[in-house]
């Protein structure tokens, strides 16, 4: 299904991109744009660098925050295969990839 969708959508001729992650998440997004280009406008807009910035993400679509630049960034436990892999592909000083994820049920009594 998202081959067609993208062939309808360049028909349209819209300067977008398909981003589509985790077997479930889809993105629509301009053709130069990602979360990536969004914390880089938002970092600049506030002025704060790179060092005073710290991106999180447990999706394939969180991939451009951690990409972008040097931003310190955390991984968290329960990231999908597809982040994970990535991080396994290009791993990094500055991101921090969490433990496995547990959830813990806390007790009434």
């Amino acid at each position: 299904m998202l081959p067609q969708l993208g062939a309808e959508l360049l028909k349209s001729k819209l300067n977008i991109k398909l981003i589509y992650s985790s077997g479930i998440d889809l993105d629509i997004v301009p053709l130069t744009s990602d979360k990536g280009q969004a914390m880089l406008f938002m970092r600049q807009k506030w002025k704060f660098a790179a060092e005073q910035t710290v991106v999180c993400g447990d999706l394939g679509n969180d991939i451009a925050l951690f990409a972008v630049g040097n931003e310190r960034g955390i991984i968290v436990g329960n990231a999908c295969p597809e982040l994970r892999q990535w991080q396994n592909e290009y791993p990094s000083d500055y991101r921090y990839l969490a433990p496995n994820f547990v959830q813990v049920e806390l007790s009434k009594d």
